[in-house]
């Protein structure tokens, strides 16, 4: 099972400007396929919002809905001319009902479709596409700029079929792909060595671990607080990862604090506290009650029940009625 998470934010100078976000992402679960897209509107076009929304709706549809030919078809050219279309088309119509020129819709398009055990790549313009593979953070797809310094290409832009980036593949191996928008790239993306913060390894871990929801949480605050102040431009990101509850017990306990909301500047509580979180998803591999977790773990309900609140926050545990139990979290077991 993919698990997929996706968040963008209005950029400072866009804040400034009075500029509405020109960023867009888009996450799609049809016909056994699962679609994680973003578009960055270009700055110099005064509808690239709308153009990117409204690719990022076509080109998703489109591919979820003939997944199979594109994926098995030997001719990539003609993938890219028949996916450029759909996107196209899209746009022409936006144009129309926005009374403006093609161009005011010009955006970039970055994509990922996984179906069973297969993926396709999609690439047009800048931002940068990662995945993780075999534990190791890894570049699919660098940015591709124009001609000129600090530009690039657009679905809009002429002979964009011979610069559009398609990729196909299995997904053995694969714990998740990450999408970036230019904007979270200067954060995450290191342009002179080409290679990835590792935060993104940890998000993507994050994100096959924590319920989408809470995930969504986490990225928003890190954004707001953190990203966006790296630049002016508007930020997003789009991720997929594998689902794993596994994970849980192999983070290190600093990450097993940020999770859960415990404050490390005091060491033995934190880790007294963590002991209580881990003996709690230990004690529900087979379902509980209030009582009975209390009971086991020598906690008063009051405060059982908040724990038991925050880790079905995180996802990580389920309520069912009066009944709670983990989901497929299990310690790592010394063998000799």
């Amino acid at each position: 099972m993919w698990k997929t998470v996706n968040y963008a934010v209005q950029g400072r100078g866009h804040e400034r400007d009075n500029i509405p976000c020109q960023d867009k992402t888009l996450v799609m679960a049809k016909n056994g396929v699962q679609v994680i897209a973003l578009a960055d509107g270009a700055g110099s076009a005064r509808y690239s919002h709308f153009g990117a929304e409204a690719a990022l709706n076509a080109t998703g549809t489109f591919i979820a809905d003939h997944f199979d030919i594109l994926i098995n078809s030997p001719d990539g050219v003609k993938v890219k001319e028949a996916i450029i279309q759909e996107a196209q088309e899209a746009l022409t119509a936006e144009a129309q009902r926005l009374d403006c020129d093609y161009r005011d819709l010009a955006s970039t398009l970055l994509l990922i479709a996984v179906k069973d055990e297969v993926f396709m790549l999609i690439h047009i313009g800048d931002g940068v596409i990662g995945y993780v593979k075999n534990q190791d953070l890894l570049i699919a797809s660098m940015p591709e700029n124009g001609e000129f310094a600090n530009s690039t290409y657009f679905l809009t832009s002429p002979g964009v079929v011979a610069k559009t980036k398609l990729a196909k593949g299995k997904t053995t191996g694969i714990q998740g792909f990450v999408l970036m928008s230019d904007g979270t790239a200067e954060s995450f993306y290191h342009k002179r060595s080409r290679t990835l913060a590792p935060a993104l390894k940890k998000m993507i871990r994050w994100t096959a671990l924590l319920s989408p929801d809470y995930m969504h949480s986490l990225i928003a605050d890190s954004f707001n607080r953190i990203v966006k102040l790296n630049t002016l431009d508007d930020c997003s990101i789009a991720i997929i990862a594998l689902s794993s509850g596994k994970d849980y017990f192999q983070l290190p306990p600093e990450e097993k604090c940020q999770l859960l909301g415990i404050n490390p500047s005091y060491p033995l509580r934190a880790r007294k506290q963590l002991e209580r979180y881990d003996n709690i998803l230990v004690l529900l591999q087979t379902p509980k009650t209030l009582p009975a977790v209390a009971k086991a773990i020598h906690l008063n309900r009051k405060q059982t029940r908040k724990r038991l609140k925050r880790l079905v926050e995180t996802g990580l545990v389920q309520q069912k009625g009066p009944y709670y139990r983990g989901l497929d979290c299990q310690p790592k077991t010394n063998r000799r």
